[in-house]
């Protein structure tokens, strides 16, 4: 159990956060009204602004990105890379084409692969069947 003393401390300090928490609303609401009749009596204004302020950060982020190219990336790399590009998509039909081909060239190993297997089989069956039948003759 608490001591008096410490209890009174406990309710002090949760009115005064009470008070302080009731206080910080009561201002984000007034702020918030105040914010909005500004708004309503200087549209023109407020949206220059807000248009300014975009495009000011947008030219900071450009800004922060825009990287000079060195003369090697200029004049070596990206064209390499260009070239690089357009051979693979001059290629790519032929790797399609390439690609196809294999697959149905493994498919068609894989059907001959079972023919002859069952062939073999077949192949034991009827070397058994004829012996069976060699030693059945009669005459």
């Amino acid at each position: 159990m608490l001591p008096e003393a410490a209890r009174e401390a406990v309710q002090h300090a949760t009115s005064a956060a009470r008070e302080t928490c009731h206080d910080m609303v009561a201002k984000a609401e007034e702020t918030g009204v105040r914010a909005k009749e500004y708004v309503r009596q200087n549209p023109i204004p407020v949206v220059l602004g807000a248009l300014a302020l975009g495009v000011a950060l947008g030219y900071l982020a450009v800004i922060s990105r825009r990287h000079e190219q060195t003369l090697r990336e200029r004049y070596v790399d990206d064209p390499l890379i260009s070239a690089r590009d357009a051979i693979y998509a001059a290629l790519a039909p032929a790797a399609q084409r390439l690609h196809d081909g294999y697959d149905s060239a493994r498919e068609g190993a894989g059907k001959a692969m079972d023919k002859l297997h069952r062939a073999r089989s077949a192949d034991s069956w009827s070397d058994q069947i004829g012996r069976i039948g060699s030693n059945l003759k009669f005459w």
